[in-house]
């Protein structure tokens, strides 16, 4: 007995002598497999059989398979999705699709196997596709405690014991024919505007994939991307793939290079050198062989040390959130008091070992050494810059130190605007003596109750490094004291960039400029 089609149907049902319903898909002759049809591949079958599930409506699912002891397939079960049960839930069913031993016993092998092939070489093992593993029943001896259940995550199981199906045989010459095929479903095919979320019309291509790599470089994660794409095809039924595809595509890449990332990097960076001899970069490795120290300058970086290098500020705050790394970038001032970098450089420790490191390979890269170096207070820096460079005049940062104001003096007098006023006058003037500001700060620090306080006892005993009344007559670009720059910096190579860069890997770093 037939059932008149629904609206929007790609399928019509039929009702078996026993009352059971099957669904029928509704499809062109030629594009339906046939008994006996004949392919000159088996993937060219299998591929046929996947076109005619996505013009139906369902999904098709590749099963078992026998093998031949050279390890040629003999038979092939392509299955829909919904064939079967979940493990837990087994329905003993007198209808059940045969396997792959029942065909193979009903098989006349002896006119589909090559002739240099005889029975005795067939190999009985039946291995099932990856495609299917979860249909493989557990071990008796394995037993899941109730920890083991709350923790797992629970799916909703689609299967149903759908016995639609094809089975490719093969008989001789490479070729393989449509041994079996039954094309009654025991459930609705989809409708026509849902077809394009089935597996088999989901397809990530390179443009998926070139586009989702861009926008994990502009730090768009994969469901933001999703509706980006959405908007540049049209709609969500030009997509061509689901949010979940593009979520899972950032999942594989980022397993794809974890581990071997460092590796990518350095083989990167080798070959900017052969496209540019003007590119410049130096690493360094433990005892384990693991990246510990990178440092590189592009061409268009070294050019601008060459024409703005009399200062040069690097800062080390900037780590990353993943490999636990220090970035530190090398910056000045141009003519048009902008920000340019000079280099950059990667570190696993902050150590003098490691900044003398740094700093060599940085007047190695430019050939010539800075007039000042400003960094911030850290000691390592300090003596390792004496080391490498000690005629050079080192100065600290006034904004890395007085950003440390608020959280040093405590909550009361951080909101204190009149403590605050008198030290931001004492600290940041350009036309105090070295003996007023003396005065000025002890004032200060007497008023308040300041001057047993270890961090400005320690300030006022480096003061010759960072308070303009002791080198007036030093030019520093304003890299030592313009608040709004050293914010330009942060923002540039701060926590969002970081996040960036590092959620996926080394290789997702900026890239080097070649001119």
């Amino acid at each position: 007995m037939k059932e008149a089609m629904e609206p929007g149907e790609s399928s019509h049902c039929e009702i078996s002598p026993g009352m059971t319903k099957y669904w029928i898909p509704e499809c062109q002759s030629d594009r339906k497999p046939a008994v006996g049809m004949v392919f000159t591949s088996l993937q060219h079958g299998i591929d046929f059989y996947n076109e005619y599930a996505s013009l139906c409506g369902f999904d098709p699912r590749l099963h078992s398979q026998r093998k031949h002891k050279s390890g040629l397939i003999l038979f092939k079960y392509v299955v829909c999705n919904r064939q079967g049960f979940k493990p837990d839930k087994v329905v003993q069913n007198e209808g059940t699709i045969p396997t792959v031993d029942d065909l193979f016993q009903n098989a006349n092998l002896e006119n589909t196997l090559d002739p240099c092939m005889d029975n005795s070489d067939i190999d009985d093992i039946v291995s099932l596709c990856v495609e299917d593993s979860d249909l493989t029943s557990p071990a008796p001896s394995n037993h899941c405690t109730l920890d083991d259940e709350s923790n797992k995550r629970r799916r909703v199981s689609t299967r149903n014991g759908c016995k639609a199906c094809v089975v490719f045989k093969y008989c001789g010459y490479g070729c393989y024919s449509v041994f079996k095929f039954e094309e009654r479903h025991c459930h609705r095919m989809l409708e026509e505007m849902h077809k394009q979320f089935l597996k088999v019309n989901r397809n990530l291509d390179f443009g998926h994939k070139k586009f989702i790599i861009n926008c994990a470089k502009a730090n768009i994660g994969p469901m933001k991307s999703y509706k980006l794409f959405k908007d540049s095809v049209g709609g969500y039924s030009n997509i061509g793939a689901t949010a979940v595809d593009f979520k899972n595509f950032k999942r594989d890449l980022r397993a794809y290079i974890e581990g071997v990332d460092a590796q990518m990097l350095i083989d990167k960076l080798f070959r900017k050198v052969e496209v540019c001899s003007s590119f410049f970069f130096d690493y360094d490795v433990d005892e384990n062989d693991q990246l510990t120290k990178i440092f590189w300058a592009d061409p268009i970086c070294r050019r601008n040390y060459s024409y703005f290098g009399d200062v040069v500020s690097f800062d080390a705050t900037f780590r990353t959130n993943r490999y636990n790394l220090v970035f530190v970038p090398f910056t000045g001032v141009d003519n048009h008091k902008k920000c340019v970098t000079f280099a950059a450089g990667l570190l696993s420790k902050e150590d003098v070992e490691s900044y003398v490191w740094l700093v060599s390979r940085f007047i190695d890269a430019m050939g010539s050494v800075p007039m000042c170096v400003i960094t911030d207070q850290d000691p390592a820096m300090r003596i390792a810059i004496q080391k490498v460079i000690p005629n050079v005049k080192h100065r600290y940062c006034m904004w890395h130190i007085m950003n440390k104001l608020t959280t040093k003096v405590g909550p009361v007098l951080s909101k204190d605007v009149d403590f605050l006023t008198r030290i931001n006058s004492v600290v940041w003037s350009n036309y105090l003596e070295p003996s007023v500001f003396e005065e000025k700060w002890k004032s200060v620090m007497t008023d308040y109750d300041l001057l047993e306080h270890q961090w400005f006892v320690d300030l006022f005993n480096l003061r010759k490094f960072w308070i303009p009344s002791y080198f007036r007559d030093l030019f520093l670009a304003g890299l030592l004291r313009t608040t709004s720059r050293s914010e330009s910096e942060n923002n540039f190579f701060g926590i969002k960039r970081m996040s960036l860069c590092w959620q996926t890997g080394l290789i997702q770093f900026p890239q080097p400029r070649i001119p």
